[in-house]
């Protein structure tokens, strides 16, 4: 499994967001809104995911999203919201790059996955989920050493290390692996080791006194 330096799983990330059994009062919400309530989401789609498209291909991607908007298509993204949930990390990851490459911009899977992100949006706009993105729960997408994705690092005319976390799967640039995680752990590892040799030597020291005490009973 090839994964992007940084990158979180976004199919993961939608299925945390709405695709758990507590958010169907959510689902329930939407399936329940007047006609045309959503159609910012397919305006969007359109003028963003679709905008190196013609006007013709945009007014088509537009009806496109609009067929997810009755009743029976926002159940559809539930149940891919909800399969997303269920899935394994390892199987997110591989649903992030479908459509993804090179010539399935524009695939159907590709589509769902771009409407079912909006109309994720919509609903931590209206508060009908909780936000979970990495602004809100304190994530990052990537090392914490520069902000984006360590570019000062991630150039292919330099090397460096980076570690993959377990199991949040994170990347950490080696510099920030070093000052973030190794070296507190081993600061921490350090102090606990040299607590443990006063003890002992505290304990050498008592028995020591006990045995000269001994000794000085027996000679009295």
């Amino acid at each position: 499994m090839v994964r992007a330096v940084g990158q979180r799983s976004h199919s993961k990330s939608l299925g945390e967001g709405c695709g758990q059994h507590e958010h169907e009062a959510a689902w329930a919400a939407l399936r329940g809104l007047e006609d045309g309530a959503l159609e910012a989401v397919a305006v969007g789609f359109a003028e963003h995911e679709c905008s190196a498209l013609g006007p013709e291909q945009r007014a088509a991607s537009r009806n496109f999203a609009r067929l997810f908007f009755s009743a029976e298509g926002l159940s559809l993204l539930q149940a891919v919201a909800m399969e997303l949930h269920g899935l394994s990390l390892e199987h997110c990851w591989a649903w992030d790059v479908v459509g993804e490459r090179v010539g399935e911009e524009y695939s159907v899977v590709w589509g769902v996955k771009c409407i079912l992100a909006r109309i994720h949006d919509a609903m931590v706009r209206n508060h009908l989920v909780e936000d979970r993105s990495n602004r809100a729960v304190g994530r990052r997408d990537c090392c914490s050493h520069t902000p984006g994705l360590c570019l000062e690092y991630f150039d292919e005319s330099r090397s460096v290390k980076w570690w993959s976390l377990h199991p949040c799967m994170h990347w950490v640039c080696d510099p920030c692996f070093n000052q973030l995680i190794a070296g507190p752990l081993i600061q921490q590892r350090e102090r606990l080791q040299t607590e443990a040799k006063a003890e002992a030597k505290q304990a050498t020291t008592r028995r020591q006194a006990a045995t000269n005490f001994e000794a000085s009973i027996q000679n009295a």
